[in-house]
């Protein structure tokens, strides 16, 4: 793989459910993720592509925190369109105490979840089952992970 950086395309869903947890959304993954395989070419390990994702998310939950805190002035659609969804909000520092999210925990909660089987991923359509086993990458690239849930009285 001699890109400098990979575009990978990644959706989440669970069991049970018929719409995903979100649309789904595009990470560009840094060349420092890439490690070589026995065959001189180089492959990413699943290990470092769900650490990747958590950090993303994480610098992705902080920034929205940050414009939370902004006093925002809305206008009479806005309000109409909250209003709809249950709750009007203006921002503002008293709107949010901040959370902190400890980067390197959530990035081992992750990689827990995967070896307690609390989630799927699939690669391409392939299960992916090993987090230190190369996962060879393209740039149409779509990953799925797939939260598991206990079955209800079950």
């Amino acid at each position: 793989m001699d890109e400098a950086n990979m575009t990978l395309r990644v959706e989440a869903r669970m069991v049970g459910k018929r719409k995903p947890l979100g649309a789904p959304w595009q990470v560009t993954l840094p060349s420092n993720l890439l490690h070589p395989d026995e065959d001189g070419g180089q492959v990413f390990r699943l290990r470092d592509l769900i650490a990747e994702l958590v950090r993303v998310e994480v610098q992705a939950f902080r920034l929205r925190q940050e414009e939370r805190r902004v006093l925002n002035i809305l206008s009479a659609q806005e309000i109409d369109d909250a209003a709809r969804t249950g709750k009007v909000s203006m921002g503002g520092e008293k709107e949010l105490v901040p959370v902190e999210v400890d980067e390197y925990e959530a990035v081992q909660v992750a990689l827990q979840g995967f070896v307690d089987g609390i989630y799927l991923v699939f690669l391409d359509g392939q299960p992916q089952r090993e987090l230190d086993g190369p996962v060879q990458l393209h740039q149409e690239s779509s990953l799925l992970f797939i939260r598991l849930v206990a079955l209800v009285g079950g």
